[in-house]
């Protein structure tokens, strides 16, 4: 899951069962990365330009 907090960072959410761990960053390009880094993994969000750079970069959306 991916959020965009109010001060404009975005919240990386990585849940593997029980276990879930957050990153915190101000760059749309680092959110990226770290999801191919993570094997690119299916992303949930509601933001609006990383939906499109997700579409955009052939990423998985749910």
């Amino acid at each position: 899951m991916v959020t965009r907090e109010p001060d404009g960072r975005y919240c990386v959410v990585y849940t593997n069962g029980e276990v879930s761990r957050r990153s915190y960053t101000s760059s749309l390009e680092q959110v990226i990365r770290q999801v191919r880094r993570a094997g690119g993994i299916p992303i949930s969000t509601d933001d609006g330009a990383l939906r499109q750079r997700c579409i955009d970069e052939s990423l998985t959306l749910i």
